[in-house]
């Protein structure tokens, strides 16, 4: 379990820029906020940030490897596989954590702080959907980049990621329609998906050369 979270926290730290993925969601938070204190509206603002964050974050840190064979390197100082796979997976569900709670505790701050800004009043679902569908998108990204060579990670996020918003919203829209067995069937096919991505996933990198 070592092993796996030193890869988690190693991913974390992956991103190419100083403040590191902590320090840019709040720098959103902050410039946000202050955008409702000067009476913007910023729903649509603050969506497109959260969403993009989101997305970007899963993959960067197979973006930020490539070339330095990070993951070759964990072989070397004898990670087991599984326990690399374990620790992409780790940071993955971590970032969407903190992704979710961020816009949770966001969503309260402009709802006492800013009653004007009557949007964030969804908050709580968006942030549900946005979990199920940052889950798929992980699901679906993870194999191809273990699989694929990092250069090709933008062609990772792109086909997936258009291939889920054309696909989520009319599945999911019909299983919600039937009530609350469509919203649990939804939940379950989302971690039944996660459960066969990760196994597939290991077994993927198991056979991988470096």
């Amino acid at each position: 379990m070592t092993h796996v979270t030193k890869v988690a926290r190693l991913d974390m730290e992956s991103w190419p820029v100083r403040t590191g993925a902590l320090g840019i969601i709040l720098i959103i938070d902050v410039l946000l906020l202050g955008l409702a204190y000067l009476k913007f509206s910023v729903f649509i603002t603050a969506l497109g940030f959260m969403t993009g964050l989101s997305v970007a974050g899963l993959i960067m840190p197979f973006y930020s490897s490539q070339g330095h064979n990070l993951d070759g390197m964990f072989v070397l100082f004898d990670f087991q596989r599984a326990e690399i796979v374990l620790g992409h997976f780790l940071y993955g569900l971590g970032f969407i954590v903190t992704i979710v709670l961020n816009c949770l505790i966001v969503g309260n701050l402009m709802t006492i702080l800013f009653p004007s800004q009557g949007d964030f009043k969804m908050v709580p679902a968006l942030c549900l959907a946005l979990s199920g569908f940052l889950i798929l998108l992980l699901s679906i990204q993870y194999p191809l980049a273990i699989k694929l060579d990092y250069d090709k990670s933008p062609w990772i996020v792109i086909l997936p990621l258009f291939a889920l918003m054309l696909i989520v919203p009319i599945v999911g829209t019909r299983l919600f329609d039937i009530g609350p067995i469509g919203a649990i069937l939804c939940m379950l096919g989302v971690v039944a998906l996660l459960g066969v991505s990760i196994w597939l996933s290991i077994r993927i990198y198991q056979k991988k050369e470096f």
